[in-house]
């Protein structure tokens, strides 16, 4: 039986954590744990390899973190509309690929006409109220499966808790489209 059997599992997660790295002395290493470890048991080496490998592989990822420059390029980035404030959300309803829905932060949310290119010039919603500060404001939207024939949609908003023991509370809204599918029913809710 191979004194190092039971080890494999812990040896594959080292492996990956070293591959990802990008450390080209895999096997050198592994070779040098291997044989700085009494073998007692398998229980005991398959222990001592995986807290071994777990610290060694933290060490060398958080190593090349620190030495390996990062950077990002942005490919094909083109603007599609101006004129937002804090815009922090976009989403579409479901079967309608014509438009895109913008949530702004301060609690309006903007219809960009795909086929214009230009935002509608009457915002979709806008709900009074919205605590933006922190981490507040209106933070998403979602339409429901059925929003082609029932009209439905949700937001994510905070309010301000008006005194209050929390500075803001989160309400989950439920609002519906006027007759108008530029404009939702503000009185909905």
């Amino acid at each position: 039986m191979d004194e190092h059997q039971g080890i494999a599992p812990c040896i594959l997660v080292w492996k990956m954590a070293v591959s990802l790295a990008g450390f080209n002395g895999l096997a050198r290493l592994e070779s040098a744990v291997k044989r700085q470890i009494p073998i007692n048991t398998r229980e005991e080496i398959t222990l001592r390899i995986c807290v071994q490998s777990a610290g060694l592989a933290a060490l060398i990822l958080l190593g090349c973190y620190w030495a390996t420059p990062v950077r990002a390029d942005i490919v094909g980035l083109q603007r599609v509309a101006s004129g937002l404030n804090n815009p922090i959300y976009i989403t579409h309803a479901p079967g309608d690929t014509s438009r895109l829905f913008i949530v702004q932060r301060a609690g309006t949310i903007r219809i960009l006409n795909l086929s214009s290119g230009m935002l509608e010039p009457t915002p979709f919603l806008t709900i009074p109220d919205v605590e933006t500060e922190g981490e507040g404001g209106l933070l998403g939207m979602a339409f429901h499966p059925g929003y082609q024939t029932n009209g439905k949609f949700y937001v994510n908003v905070t309010i301000n808790d008006d005194g209050g023991v929390a500075a803001f509370l989160t309400h989950v809204r439920e609002y519906t489209v006027s007759g108008n599918p530029n404009v939702a029913n503000a009185a909905s809710a």
